[in-house]
Formats: structure tokens, C-alpha cells, sequence
């Protein structure tokens, strides 16, 4: 599957390279930038790692997720949600 699947399939703006910015169950935001599909997944490369972490994640298209533009204004995902800019990894 490809990026064009995901834009079709979950109407969400994907493209690589695309700042994507998600928030984890505990509350943790991590920002970053897709490197590329596979399957109904996309790989985020993350900006903030942590040591002994490889920096990417494996995110659904609309788990909480905000699309941010080049104009920096956050993009909501298909369910309409969008956190609170700001933020990083601990």
C-alpha cells in the first residue's frame, strides 16, 4: 500500500516528509516527519529521541495524529481531533 492509498482510503493529507505531530495514550506528544508507508501504517521518523530509542514509530493514519502544513497549521485527522500544540518528548 502507498501513501496515495492512505490519502484515498482515510481521507487524511499524508505525503512524505509531511510534520505529522502525535500524542501516545500517556499524554506524551512526539513530533516528526513520515518517511513512508507500509501496509495501512506510516513510519514517522521522530525529531526528539531518546537514548537507546531508534526515533521511528509505526502509526495508523488516524490515531491521534495532526497533519501539520507547511503554514503550520495543524490539519485535524478524520475524527476531527487536534491537541495542544507544543511539547516534546520527555
Amino acid at each position: 500500500m502507498s501513501l496515495q492509498y492512505i490519502r484515498k482510503t482515510y481521507g487524511v493529507p499524508a505525503k512524505r516528509g509531511m510534520r505529522i505531530r502525535y500524542t501516545d495514550g500517556a499524554g506524551v506528544i512526539w513530533n516528526g516527519a513520515i518517511t513512508f508507508a507500509k501496509g495501512p501504517h506510516l513510519r514517522v521518523l521522530v525529531d526528539d529521541r531518546v537514548p537507546g530509542y531508534r526515533g521511528r514509530l509505526i502509526l495508523h493514519p488516524t490515531d491521534s495524529l495532526e497533519y501539520i502544513q507547511a503554514d503550520d497549521n495543524p490539519v485535524p485527522n478524520r475524527q476531527g481531533s487536534i491537541s495542544e500544540p507544543g511539547g516534546a518528548n520527555p
